[in-house]
């Protein structure tokens, strides 16, 4: 699994709710509550222009 940073965000109810209805859709039925957040986090940082760069990899480890 990979290890990621743990972080704790306050969400408005709307957001909340909104992204329990996307849970009801074909795209992301089979998402976890926190990779629908991940997937929208990083849609909203491409629409932004935003580079997303990817952490370097582990010593030893195939990328």
């Amino acid at each position: 699994m990979t290890e990621m940073a743990r972080k704790t965000i306050s969400l408005p109810p709307e957001i909340e709710r909104a992204v329990y209805e996307l849970r009801k859709t074909d795209e992301f039925c089979k998402c976890s509550y926190s990779e629908i957040l991940r997937i929208m986090i990083k849609r909203g940082l491409q629409a932004q222009g935003a580079a997303l760069v990817a952490p370097p990899a582990e010593p030893g480890k195939a990328v």
